[in-house]
């Protein structure tokens, strides 16, 4: 329930931004000044027609994955629907994250499965070793995988973060202030608006991926 409830979260974050985005778009199109730029303009015109069939496909997935949390909560047909967190919770401080050695070590210890192996090994001969030790192999490899995804995650967000989405922001800024003074037209600020917009997903995205991967490590440890 967990994995779905961050999915919820994360797509409906998107769908904020990007219907933000689409908005502004639109109030872009109806200023006079901005309509030799951008309704004459063949690539904006296609542009703005992506951004609306990608707001119909967010829309899609946050209705799609809110029935699926629903349904895992046990909500009747008919009862009021959740309303999701406005996104996936900030990355925690990095030294939170748990770490490889550690993990592992909890894993093979803490498994209830893996131990029931072992007693089994312990009366039942060879066969019974070997399955244990294919099942400890399993384990470890679960615990290596969901500990790079957690990783990546977080080099990921942190760039987000901490470079692209600064970055972006000021570029916004400067297309606004030239875009007033009449030095770029109203394509060059929208596209600096969309640029934006997805560095933004971005972020969200590796939220989403960092505690779903973090998630699966706990599993794969035995803690959840």
């Amino acid at each position: 329930m967990r994995v779905a409830s961050l999915r919820l979260q994360a797509a409906a974050r998107a769908l904020d931004l990007h219907s933000t985005h689409v908005r502004s778009f639109q109030a872009a199109t109806a200023l006079s000044r901005m309509d030799a730029a951008v309704a004459d303009h063949a690539g904006e015109r296609a542009a703005a027609q992506r951004a609306r069939l990608e707001l119909v496909r967010l829309q899609t997935e946050v209705a799609s994955h809110q029935r699926e949390l629903e349904l895992l909560m046990g909500f009747a047909a008919g009862a009021p629907a959740w309303t999701p967190s406005p996104g996936p919770p900030a990355l925690p401080p990095p030294r939170l994250d748990p770490r490889l050695e550690q993990a592992i070590a909890s894993a093979l210890r803490d498994r209830a499965d893996l131990r029931s192996r072992r007693e089994q090994a312990a009366s039942d001969g060879p066969g019974e070793k070997a399955r244990a030790a294919e099942l400890e192999l399993a384990i470890r490899s679960q615990v290596i995988d969901a500990h790079a995804r957690m990783a990546t995650a977080r080099l990921v967000g942190e760039a987000c973060r901490d470079a692209l989405i600064p970055m972006h922001e000021r570029i916004v800024e400067l297309s606004l202030d030239r875009f007033n003074a009449g030095t770029v037209d109203a394509a060059t600020l929208l596209s600096a608006q969309r640029e934006l917009v997805t560095a933004r997903r971005q972020e969200i995205e590796s939220l989403r991926d960092y505690w779903i991967a973090r998630a699966d490590l706990l599993r794969a440890t035995g803690q959840w």
